[in-house]
């Protein structure tokens, strides 16, 4: 069984994905944890297979999802003609290149947003929890307790995924080195911005610009 973007939810549904590793649009996989908390859910990877179910991420994925099933079921020959047919890269592993929080804020809670408010106002600067929890009139203990439990992340998490959110805009719409971008969004160690971004977006900084450069 197979399901692209939000068909996810109909295996959910159909109770298949319980203790089953599944992704869907990464827009919704918050949706999906709360409708199936038994099932695990990858907001980031591109495509999934666990057992005889396969899943993948936002509309477009379907095209990974068909070519790759083609590799599995038939041969890596056909699957490079259809992809030559098709005009389609290799199959992508990660939907992280692509997100954007600020379509995903949910008011789910003024504390969270009072959180986001502070972090989003100091990108570029040191994380410093301290000096938020005393912002808010609150301890540190508490204020990590109910962010995670309005937005099932940590501050710290959030702040990451802001600033990679900021450099991803950069590489795509200003002539910035990589050195300054990665200072412009709270990095000064070039090798820690690499790396971050990397594991996030599933690929280098100068190979995002590139792709999103050929694409544009």
């Amino acid at each position: 069984m197979a399901s692209c973007c939000v068909g996810s939810f109909l295996l959910a549904e159909a109770g298949v994905l319980d203790k089953k590793h599944a992704t869907t649009a990464w827009y919704f996989a918050d949706q999906l944890r709360q409708h199936s908390p038994t099932c695990f859910v990858d907001n980031q990877a591109m495509l999934i297979t666990d057992g005889n179910i396969a899943t993948s991420g936002a509309m477009l994925s379907w095209v990974d999802l068909i070519i790759t099933l083609i590799s599995r079921i038939y041969s890596q020959d056909i699957s490079r003609l259809c992809r030559q047919l098709l005009l389609a890269d290799a199959p992508r592993t990660s939907q992280a290149a692509f997100m954007n929080l600020s379509l995903t804020r949910i008011r789910r809670g003024h504390f969270a947003e009072q959180v986001e408010a502070l972090l989003d106002a100091n990108l570029a600067s040191p994380y410093d929890l301290n000096q938020m929890a005393a912002a808010l009139q609150t301890s540190t203990r508490t204020l990590l307790r109910k962010y995670n439990q309005l937005r099932g992340i940590s501050p710290l998490k959030y702040l990451q995924n802001r600033r990679m959110e900021q450099a991803r805009q950069l590489l795509e719409t200003s002539t910035l080195s990589i050195e300054q971008i990665a200072q412009q969004v709270g990095y000064q160690d070039l090798s820690a911005f690499r790396a971050v971004f990397n594991r996030e977006a599933g690929m280098p900084p100068a190979s995002y610009r590139r792709m999103v450069s050929r694409s544009g």
